[in-house]
């Protein structure tokens, strides 16, 4: 688990990290509305978070979502149990990666494009998403 100055990162099991984001991945919730804020993703990042959590499993009850015992199971079957990805980075689609150091606002690249480089989600996941891998 990460860590920070207060020690490791507490982290809901896979499934119901996917479970609480999925719904707003898939369309479920509103749309875009003026005023809405939405949060930059790399997807890079969330292709490595989604294959952690299983994301294109059906979502779980709460009696199917119990990871230990399905980490446990797979690792005496021999299967490596699923690693988290690393804290969100976004590096990869700004034109200067350094930009903090220097005082600079992020700008993202010209080329990197929606739903290629990159997506959109709303304020709720990002916090659930930020909360439990921002560095």
């Amino acid at each position: 688990m990460s860590m920070n100055g207060n020690g490791p990162r507490k982290r809901p099991p896979p499934a119901q990290q996917r479970d609480t984001i999925k719904p707003w991945l898939d369309g479920k919730q509103p749309t875009l509305k003026i005023a809405d804020v939405y949060y930059v993703i790399s997807t890079k990042w969330l292709k490595q978070w989604k294959a952690y959590v299983s994301f294109d499993e059906e979502t779980t009850t709460p009696a199917a979502a119990d990871e230990v015992g399905r980490d446990a199971a797979a690792e005496g079957a021999g299967e490596q149990p699923r690693k988290p990805p690393n804290s969100i980075d976004n590096s990869v689609l700004l034109k200067d990666p350094g930009f903090k150091s220097k005082g600079n606002e992020p700008v993202i690249k010209t080329k990197a494009i929606e739903g290629v480089d990159f997506i959109l989600i709303p304020q709720k996941p990002w916090a659930y998403l930020y909360k439990w891998y921002a560095t």
